[in-house]
């Protein structure tokens, strides 16, 4: 018999794979501020790691939790993700990947991923990061570290 935490983490984890035929899921963080706030309701896909493209949103398994990011880069073993509203990088192996977020409701308005203003967000939030990156490169620099 599976212990209750591996079995509601199992459970938690079929929610999120097939929300889209479940029903929404209601997210609990900050991270990910302004684009998607505490409590907005989450429509997500079960994805393969061959379909993940830069700038989705995922889900993916870590231990008994799962966190929800965007992806930065993508690598041939690996996924390198970050929070919007957060500058710490967090990685995914392909067998953690879980599902793509395809939709956020939020006071009884939805957005979908293929919409234009979800795809204009996800291009900003990508360039915020590549310009961070390279003010720090260029800080480093500046200071002699390399």
């Amino acid at each position: 018999m599976l212990p209750h935490q591996s079995v509601r983490a199992l459970a938690k984890q079929i929610q999120l794979e097939q929300s889209a035929v479940l029903g929404p899921v209601e997210y609990h963080s900050h991270m990910m501020h302004p684009f998607i706030q505490d409590r907005d309701l989450l429509v997500a896909e079960p994805i393969t790691f061959e379909q993940v493209r830069v700038g989705d949103i995922v889900t993916y398994r870590e231990k008994e939790k799962f966190p929800t990011w965007r992806v930065i880069r993508k690598e041939s073993d690996r996924l390198i993700l970050r929070p919007d509203n957060y500058w710490v990088l967090y990685v995914a192996a392909p067998h953690e990947v879980l599902s793509k977020v395809v939709e956020r409701r939020r006071g009884g308005q939805r957005l979908r991923a293929e919409q234009w203003q979800w795809k204009a967000y996800a291009r900003w939030v990508l360039l915020r990061h590549k310009l961070g990156s390279v003010k720090d490169w260029y800080k480093r620099r500046k200071s002699g570290r390399r």
